[in-house]
């Protein structure tokens, strides 16, 4: 497979349920820094862009052990430079978004992953 160009933003959406719909709590591990696509196999590139991307988004599902229920709460980065938390009708600044990801709890309800397509990153 192979693309002439990659998405300005990228949505991952990890399977989080089994086929009976039982939920899977593997813990997934990210960070708010940089991360290069170009160690995907499937990702060929005709033309040079950055194949750069950084995260700006994290939705998560927690409580309940099937489909039918839980409680869906996300961070994300605003336009002003903070990570926030949001939760119902809570809005909370996070002050370190990596410590925050090296939670297990949230390794576990990690269930969309929104990353944005970056010119130049500094690693």
């Amino acid at each position: 497979m192979s693309y002439r160009h990659l998405p300005d933003c990228l949505i991952v959406q990890l399977l989080r349920f089994d086929s009976t719909m039982k939920k899977i709590l593997k813990r997934v591990q990210v960070s708010a820094g940089p991360i290069d696509l170009c160690f995907l196999d499937m990702i060929r590139i005709g033309v040079t862009v950055p194949k750069l991307y950084t995260l700006y988004g994290v939705c998560m599902h927690s409580g309940a052990s099937d489909m039918g229920s839980g409680h869906y709460t996300s961070f994300s980065l605003a336009d002003d430079g903070k990570w926030y938390h949001f939760s119902d009708r809570k809005v909370k600044v996070i002050a370190n978004i990596n410590q925050e990801l090296r939670d297990e709890n949230i390794q576990q309800s990690i269930y969309i992953l929104f990353y944005r397509r970056v010119e130049h990153a500094v690693r």
